[in-house]
Formats: C-alpha cells, sequence, structure tokens
C-alpha cells in the first residue's frame, strides 16, 4: 500500500468535484474520481472539447452540463448505497445468508477495485473502474429498488407517484433520452 500517496485515500476534493466534474480535478484521489467519472464525464469522453492546455479552462457550459450531471448522480448513488447498506443489515439480522449475498458482492467488488487501484497506480489517474462498476451495479439497482419500496407509503396513488419521480429523475439524469 506504499504505492499511493495519502491523499489517494483521503482525498479532499470531493466537493469540489460536484461543481467541476471534469479532469483534473480530483486526480489520483479515489473517492471523488470514481464518483466524478461514474456520473460527470471526468475524462471528457462524451461530446466534450478536446481537454484545455495545462492552465487553460472548458467553456462553462460544458462544466455546467457535467456538474448538474454529477449532483443529479447523487440520489441514485445515495438510494444504492442506503440500500446495499439496509440489506446487509437485514440479513445479519435474519442471519440469512442467502439475503447477504448481494451485500457482500457488492463489498467484493469494491475490494476488487480498491486493491486493484492500489496495486496497479496509473499515470494519468485513470482506471479500469467503469469495468468494476458495471459488476457493481446490480448490486446498486437491487439496492435503490429496495429503499425506495420501503420508504414508498402503501397504496396505488404512491405507486404512481413513486414511478413518475423515478422516471423523471431518469429523464434529467440521463438527457439523451429525452431526445
Amino acid at each position: 500500500m506504499t504505492r499511493r500517496p495519502a491523499g489517494f485515500y483521503l482525498g479532499l476534493h470531493a466537493l469540489r468535484a460536484l461543481e467541476h466534474p471534469v479532469t483534473p480535478v480530483a486526480r489520483n484521489e479515489l473517492v471523488p474520481h470514481l464518483y466524478t467519472d461514474w456520473w460527470g464525464d471526468w475524462a471528457l469522453t462524451w461530446d466534450s472539447p478536446q481537454p484545455p492546455p495545462p492552465g487553460g479552462l472548458l467553456p462553462s457550459s460544458v462544466v455546467a452540463e457535467r456538474a448538474r450531471q454529477s449532483v443529479l448522480g447523487l440520489v441514485p448513488s445515495v438510494l444504492a448505497l442506503a440500500g446495499v447498506l439496509a440489506l446487509g443489515l437485514l440479513a445479519a439480522a435474519r442471519r440469512s445468508p442467502a439475503l447477504g449475498v448481494l451485500p457482500l458482492s457488492a463489498v467484493g467488488v469494491a475490494a476488487a477495485y480498491v486493491l486493484f487501484a492500489i496495486r496497479y497506480p496509473s499515470t494519468d489517474g485513470d482506471t479500469i473502474k467503469g469495468t468494476y462498476l458495471l459488476m457493481a451495479l446490480p448490486a446498486g439497482a437491487i439496492g435503490a429498488a429496495f429503499v425506495v419500496d420501503v420508504l414508498r407509503p402503501p397504496g396505488r396513488g404512491s405507486a404512481f407517484v413513486v414511478a413518475a419521480a423515478l422516471l423523471a429523475l431518469v429523464a434529467v439524469d440521463l438527457p439523451f433520452l429525452a431526445l
């Protein structure tokens, strides 16, 4: 674990990364870089202009669009994390190994990613985190669905309201679906 500086584990750019979720903010910092790459196009691979020269700035419209995407990503991220944790606690309380498979798989994927990031640092701050995030996606999706289901008031009307709210979140969070 001596391959990474302390800033990799304790990086302080998490909040800054929400307002400016593109390179070079949070370079070589585990959590903010992972989050901004997942929700905010950190590597500028979407329809962005070329990265600016050193010391240059991206157009504010590009940064604002990515910042909005990153902030909206907080909702599904918190739902997913809360759901995986809740399912883990429920599995422990019920002493149910079957119920614990999902949270344990998420922990396993997270541990594998962190170990990979420590063992094989990259010079540009990028790793193959997308592969790990895709493996964690089913656990996150089921965890988020669990939280939404538990928090949803009973009744048919509330089901429609929750469905409409989730569709609105998807429409806003993934603008290309609304086209």
